[in-house]
């Protein structure tokens, strides 16, 4: 956009503002929730007047929750990253047991604490005659 564009659309602006009686931004901000109601209720429900102190008021609304709930979301991220290291820590400890519990398992038994060896302790194999 060149600078004319700009100056045009804000004299646009200036002018549908004052053609419909709004507000600016900066009244808006200056005016209190009971100016804003006292404003709201002296137009019709679907005018434009309506319409920009209800985004006013959305506004304030919206920065007053995110206020409130700052707190809780800060300990929420801080119980989240929490469990999320425990969760890790614990993920490689199980993986340790079970990966030392499947090298036990596969493991060849020193020869002192073998079985028998198979030969002296089966019996002899039957020998077939041939006819």
């Amino acid at each position: 956009m060149t600078p004319e564009d700009t100056e045009q659309k804000a004299a646009q602006e200036a002018f549908s503002r004052g053609a419909l009686d709004l507000p600016t931004d900066e009244q808006l901000k200056l005016m209190s929730f009971v100016e804003l109601a006292a404003r709201r209720a002296g137009y019709r429900e679907d005018s434009a007047q309506v319409q920009v102190i209800d985004r006013e008021i959305r506004k304030r609304l919206a920065t007053d929750q995110a206020k409130i709930n700052l707190p809780n979301m800060i300990w929420a991220a801080g119980v989240g990253g929490l469990l999320g290291i425990c969760g890790a820590i614990g993920g490689v400890v199980i993986g340790y047991f079970l990966k030392t519990d499947l090298s036990v398992r596969n493991a060849v038994p020193p020869t002192s604490m073998s079985a028998p060896n198979a030969r002296e302790s089966a019996a002899p194999a039957p020998r077939l005659e041939k006819k």
